[in-house]
């Protein structure tokens, strides 16, 4: 089944909670010898890579949000289905310990710091094909820091 969460993320630096919270909704729970497991559903051109499979950040951030509902320590795997000329399905579980989380942490908590000091860096890609992200897209980029005053 599928499963929402929203968590409290917490500043490595300080202990102090973070104002925004994780929100997201895990593809799916199975119960599997006697653990839980968190599946994550993609759709690819290819199969991932290694280095796909070893940076991605989504599956770090299931295995923190797991332990608020009280799942505690899950497993963590992907399954990938290839778009290609003969589909596949790549299925891989994934490894995540403590400097995986400690970097997710500190990553969010540095991006919300630049969101918060008007710091905004377009990143162009599909999704400025159309919709609601084509007129940020098509805006120069430009850094804005708020003043100290």
């Amino acid at each position: 089944m599928e499963h929402g969460f929203t968590i409290t993320l917490h500043d490595l630096d300080t202990g102090e909670p973070l104002e925004e919270h994780l929100v997201g909704t895990m593809d799916l729970l199975i119960g599997e010898e006697g653990r839980v497991v968190v599946v994550e559903h993609k759709t690819a051109a290819r199969k991932y890579t290694e280095d796909q499979l070893r940076y991605d950040i989504q599956p770090t951030a299931y295995q923190l949000a797991a332990r608020e509902p009280g799942l505690g320590e899950v497993a963590l795997r992907f399954q990938v289905v290839t778009k290609t000329k003969v589909p596949a399905v790549q299925v891989v579980d994934i490894h995540r310990d403590d400097q995986a989380e400690a970097d997710f942490v500190r990553t969010a908590t540095g991006v919300l710091r630049a969101i918060d000091n008007g710091v905004s860096y377009p990143i162009r890609g599909w999704q400025c094909r159309g919709g609601p992200y084509e007129s940020a897209c098509n805006q120069p980029a430009r850094s804005r820091v708020k003043s100290a005053a």
